[in-house]
């Protein structure tokens, strides 16, 4: 499983042509592939980033997407999910889809299944997928029927007789509340020669078109779980190390974004 980043808009085209290339290269290695665009971690802030900021937000994204992953194999749930699991929605998926949505409150389900489901950050959708895995970690508080609604909604928007994984764990720190992470796969034929629409930027779309063919699949990160999971306070972000004095503006920055 390889988990990769394009560039920003502002690296320009010659970083993007390398990204593709790279791309290329690396998917003939690769059981599956996830594809963060950074440019869409930009989209929707109040406050601009900085450089700096930027890079660690990307660098953040990504670290969240590989650790969300290895937590689905290593942490112990109620209704537990093992590397086998995992195995069985990636292997030989080629690109393949994430994502990670919070809610709580009443509304708890629906509002973590749409984050799922359609998020800023996203350029595609789990629509059409064959094969999904979806693990939830909720408090104890959390009813059959907000799983049971949770569930249907995602599975819902997936393929007819999607093949589905599923597992759930409970958290003493969590009340009232939901996270739901979904790796999506099987959008069917060869995945990897599949198309993706950047129509959302004329300039996107520019810098995106290569001889490769690709289709983009998006991690969309829910950034209440990128704040609980601790991983903005790491400070080598794409060998651009942020001086100490901007940790303070970059934690308010990824709050910002979970509100």
């Amino acid at each position: 499983v390889a988990v990769v980043t394009k560039p920003f808009l502002f690296e320009r085209e010659q970083k993007m042509r390398q990204a593709e290339a790279g791309i290329a290269e690396l998917k003939k290695y690769v059981d599956s592939l996830i594809v963060i665009p950074n440019e869409r971690l930009l989209v929707g802030l109040d406050k601009p980033l900085t450089m700096i900021q930027s890079f660690a937000l990307s660098d953040d994204v990504l670290k969240t997407g590989v650790k969300s992953i290895s937590d689905l194999i290593v942490e112990e749930g109620y209704i537990n999910l093992d590397f086998a699991d995992v195995s069985t929605i990636m292997k030989g998926a080629g690109y393949a889809h994430m994502a990670i949505g919070h809610g709580s409150g009443k509304e708890k389900a629906k509002e973590a299944a749409e984050a799922v489901i359609s998020s800023p950050l996203l350029e595609t959708s789990i629509s059409g997928a064959k094969r999904l895995l979806i693990n939830i970690a909720m408090s104890n508080d959390v009813l059959s029927s907000d799983v049971d609604a949770a569930t249907k909604k995602i599975t819902d928007t997936a393929a007819d007789g999607v093949e589905f994984i599923f597992g759930t764990a409970f958290k003493d720190d969590m009340q009232d509340e939901m996270t739901i992470t979904v790796i999506a796969a099987g959008f069917g034929g060869d995945d990897f020669d599949k198309d993706i629409d950047n129509s959302d930027s004329e300039e996107t779309a520019d810098t995106a078109k290569t001889s490769s063919g690709m289709k983009e699949e998006v991690i969309s990160v829910d950034n209440p779980l990128l704040s609980s999971l601790g991983l903005n306070n790491d400070k080598s972000k794409n060998n651009n190390s942020a001086p100490a004095e901007t940790d303070d503006d970059l934690d308010a920055i990824l709050k910002m974004l979970g509100s």
